[in-house]
């Protein structure tokens, strides 16, 4: 069914359609994520939105500040990051069921953080993907890298914005095995403002659920 919608769409609007998209894009990465693992992966939706830097502590915990991160540079119009990230020890048990691993060791190996940067690396093809649609351009992104940080120092090393400045958050349950973890993706710099230009407005209108 198509969507018609004035160019000026509203804040509600934009949200629903980019909520839309980022269920799309965790669903692609769920069925892929799967197909190469011995467990079955499943990814749902909590919230989108924007939040301060001064408000990340009211959605990550405090008492887990270390998180991993799987971070894409996107060049282009929209520049900035892209990042896939969840806590250390979330991460440490997600990918070891991924890979079918018995073992406890509570330090991911050489072949595990590739493992999650693979991961980390679907997903953000698939968010890219599903968002290109409404981008002014196409968009480039180099090799993802991972990185091991305190979710504030994970901040203040990828954006060029103020402390006021609002990220735009994507924050999803993934569910294997018997195991759940929060996660989330974060947009960084101009990258975070998606749909807010005339061109891109005019795009969301087109497009079909």
């Amino acid at each position: 069914m198509s969507r018609h919608l004035q160019a000026n769409i509203s804040d509600e609007q934009k949200n629903e359609i980019l909520y839309q998209m980022a269920e799309l894009a965790l669903s692609e990465s769920a069925s892929l994520i799967s197909s190469q693992g011995h467990s079955k992966v499943k990814f749902t939706v909590d919230s989108i939105g924007l939040k301060s830097k001064q408000g990340l502590d009211s959605l990550f915990n405090p008492q887990k500040p270390d998180m991993l991160a799987v971070c894409h540079r996107v060049d282009g119009v929209c520049s900035g990051h892209i990042v896939f990230l969840l806590e250390e020890q979330s991460a440490l048990v997600f990918t070891k069921e991924v890979l079918n691993e018995g073992d406890q060791m509570q330090e991911m190996s050489e072949m595990e953080e590739e493992a999650l940067t693979e991961i980390g690396n679907i997903i953000i093809n698939n968010f890219l993907g599903n968002y290109a649609q409404i981008l002014d351009e196409s968009v480039s992104t180099v090799i993802p890298t991972l990185k091991r940080r305190h979710y504030i120092q994970l901040v203040d090393e990828l954006s060029n914005e103020p402390d006021d400045k609002e990220f735009y958050i994507v924050k999803f349950s993934l569910e294997i095995a018997t195991h759940s973890f929060c996660a989330f993706i974060l947009w960084f710099d101009h990258f975070c403002q998606l749909g807010s230009s005339e061109t891109e407005q005019q795009k969301m209108t087109t497009l079909k659920d």
